[in-house]
This record gives C-alpha cells, sequence and structure tokens, in this order.
C-alpha cells in the first residue's frame, strides 16, 4: 500500500508515493516441528470388510456424518464419536460451516459416505430443477451434482482436522457412465475404486493423502488334527494396476501391498517410513 504526501517545489504542489511501512509475511514462517499435521484419507470397500472401523481408529474426538448409511453398529462400543444424521443438503453445508467457526473440540470428522453425499446433490439438484425423484438428468445437471460434490468434497477436506472419506466398491467400466456423459477416455479397464462418478472420484483421489481398499482374507491354519480359519480385515495400500491405492511416505519407503487389522497408528508408521 502506498501513502501519497505534499511536496512544495518552485512555487507547485505535486504528489508522490511513499511506500508504507508493513510486517514482513516471512516472520509468520515456523519450524516444521511446530507445523500441526492434519490428514485426509479414503477408504473404500465392500460392506462389512472394516471401512468404519478403521476410520474409528482416527484421533478422537470423532463426528461421524452418516450419509443414510446406517453403518454404526461395528463401532457402538467405540468411545469419543458421536453421530449426526445428514438429512439433506443443507445438513452437509451447515455442518461444515459449524466445523470451520465454532469450536468444536473435534479432531476427525468422517464421511460416511461420500458416495452418500453424492446422493444427496442429486436429490438437490433435481428439487432445484423442479424434477422429480424418478425423472432424468441432464448433462448440465450432471455437471452440477459433480460440481458441488467436488466443491464441498475440498472444504471438508480443508478443515484444520483429520478428515476420512468412505465409500462403497466399485468396479468401473466406461459404458457404465455414458448416461452421465462424464466417462474417461483414457482409463484402463476395468478399475476398481470408489462408487462415485468418474469426475468426483478423481478430484477426490488427487485431494486426500491416503486412498486405501478394504478386504477380508481367510486363511485356514493347521494345529494337529484340527483346520482352524483365521479372518484378517486387510488394507491395500501399496501400488496396484487394479485397485486405486496412495499413501504418502518416504521416497526411499517401500510400501507392503496391503496390511492387516489396519489402524490409523500403523498408517502413520507408514507415512514416516517405520515398518509395522
Amino acid at each position: 500500500m502506498l501513502l501519497k504526501k505534499k511536496v512544495i517545489n518552485s512555487g507547485s504542489t505535486k504528489t508522490v508515493a511513499k511506500p508504507m511501512a508493513r510486517v514482513s509475511f516471512i516472520t509468520r514462517a515456523k519450524s516444521v516441528s511446530e507445523v500441526e499435521e492434519f490428514w485426509s484419507a479414503m477408504f473404500y470397500g465392500r460392506s462389512g470388510t472394516g471401512k468404519t472401523t478403521l476410520a474409528a481408529s482416527f484421533p478422537k474426538d470423532s463426528l461421524l456424518l452418516d450419509f443414510r448409511d446406517k453403518g454404526t453398529n461395528s463401532i457402538r462400543n467405540v468411545k469419543g464419536i458421536k453421530v449426526l444424521e445428514m438429512i439433506n443438503w443443507d445438513y452437509v453445508e451447515g455442518t461444515y460451516w459449524d466445523l470451520k467457526n465454532t469450536k468444536h473440540g473435534y479432531k476427525t470428522v468422517i464421511i460416511d459416505t461420500i458416495d452418500g453425499m453424492q446422493r444427496l446433490a442429486m436429490d438437490q439438484v433435481k428439487a432445484d430443477n423442479n424434477k422429480d425423484e424418478s425423472d432424468a438428468l441432464s448433462q448440465r445437471e450432471w455437471g452440477e451434482i459433480s460440481g458441488k460434490v467436488s466443491q464441498w468434497m475440498i472444504n471438508f477436506r480443508d478443515l484444520p482436522m483429520n478428515v476420512v472419506f468412505l465409500s462403497q466398491e466399485r468396479i468401473k467400466n466406461q459404458a457404465d457412465d455414458e448416461n452421465t456423459s462424464d466417462y474417461d477416455e483414457g482409463q484402463i479397464e476395468p478399475e476398481v475404486g470408489p462408487a462415485l462418478m468418474p469426475s468426483i472420484a478423481r478430484s477426490l483421489n488427487a485431494a486426500v493423502n491416503i486412498i486405501g481398499n478394504t478386504y477380508i482374507k481367510q486363511t485356514i491354519k493347521k494345529e494337529g488334527v484340527k483346520s482352524i480359519r483365521q479372518t484378517y480385515f486387510m488394507l491395500r495400500i501399496g501400488p496396484n494396476p487394479f485397485y486405486i491405492t496412495k499413501i504418502r511416505k518416504p521416497k526411499e519407503f517401500v510400501v507392503p501391498q496391503a496390511i492387516a487389522n489396519p489402524t490409523y497408528e500403523k498408517l502413520m508408521k507408514i507415512s514416516k517410513g517405520e515398518k509395522i
């Protein structure tokens, strides 16, 4: 910003610019050890494969936003988690502003599920365009849905807290998305990822620090004449040509293809290049 002052010169008056003193921005820099780090993650998989249980291992207190998924039975005994049912799109925007502008004490927000948020956006776009629930959507309206979900998804991601997105699993092919005018001609077929419109999925995949696919693994262990079946809840996080996966970690560290009984603590160790 510039201040103006008058200067008298040979009987005339003229105005010259004088720099205004300001606070240096670089003096506000912090030591990297002082920076509070929050994580954003997206876990997708079939129902019953441990998505909600994994999300519940993130720092407490946690707020779980239930988009009509009703998947909280598995964490009923976990302390430090509150559930808010997302009835309509007003709840999406209102909850975001509450988390942004109030002192709430939550360290983690869980979106359960992001495909449920997509369904609410679809309902809202139909209502805005005076359409019935059974009416088909135009290409423009599909674009409105994509823009609405992507915008508010990023808004939640940018909150000063851990953010976990959950999604059902979907094997995606181009033909599945022709009706939305939103398929990706460069996509490797088939590809397993979140059950979202491709444009929303791409935005989400780029936005988060961790992407993992949950599944169940069973093995048979022999103990004498007995055969004991062991069940493990697994998370794919290593590079995979078929499943969408991702984790931020030191460049030289080799990420395991999958980890058993995943937790927030295990993921944090991997992100630091530590073995689990």
